[in-house]
């Protein structure tokens, strides 16, 4: 739930609630949580927030893993996270669905673990930038840019779960999803990264308008 003027002010106010039960090609997770956050306009085109995370994770169905980093995974049980988060969205774009033309610029960073609880102990850096420039109506030239980092406060690993395996069609097209990934030196094993950067240029052509269908 999103009110992007609650009460009638230049606050916006973001309730959100999950269940969710994932398989990927190596493990399944579990997870159970919720997130509340504060936003406010500052400009026409700017908005800042402030959200608070919380969630219990499992992760189950480890199939034949070998590799030792893995099983010390997937040995946690169920694991609780934290977190304090806060972002800043700049977006010029013309509509805020399926955009033609303008650009979005964001910065988030998020702190588990410490004084907001939980066994998950990291934060969490994002750097987005998009551009959209029409060329031949209604076709779209898209441009997009993504850092991700995510670091250990604690000196260990990152949460299995709070790593990155790229690939597929939101993040890098081409591979297979989640197939991007450094591995285990000894097993060849995937164990996911704790940096991301991802690079588009997409040249959007609708295909059925009525549908939303696009190539």
């Amino acid at each position: 739930f999103r009110d992007p003027h609650f009460f009638d002010t230049d606050y916006s106010l973001l309730l959100n609630a999950y269940k969710t039960d994932t398989n990927y090609t190596d493990f399944k997770r579990k997870a159970t949580g919720g997130k509340i956050g504060l936003g406010y306009q500052l400009t026409k085109f700017t908005i800042g927030s402030l959200s608070y995370r919380t969630d219990e994770t499992l992760i189950t169905d480890a199939g034949t893993a070998v590799s030792q980093i893995l099983k010390e995974e997937f040995s946690k049980g169920t694991q609780s996270t934290g977190a304090l988060g806060t972002s800043w969205t700049r977006n010029t774009t013309d509509k805020y669905l399926d955009p033609s033309r303008g650009s979005v610029q964001s910065a988030s960073v998020e702190y588990a673990g410490g004084p907001f609880g939980g066994d998950s102990d990291f934060v969490k850096y994002f750097l987005n930038a998009k551009a959209y420039y029409p060329v031949f109506a209604p076709s779209v030239l898209s441009c997009n840019i993504l850092w991700g980092h995510t670091v250990s406060t604690v000196g260990g690993r990152v949460p299995i779960f709070e790593r990155y395996f790229l690939g597929g069609p939101y993040s890098i097209r081409g591979f297979k999803s989640r197939t991007l990934s450094p591995k285990d030196p000894n097993t060849g094993e995937q164990i996911g990264g704790n940096k991301e950067l991802i690079m588009n240029v997409e040249y959007i052509v609708p295909l059925f308008n009525e549908f939303g269908f696009k190539a």
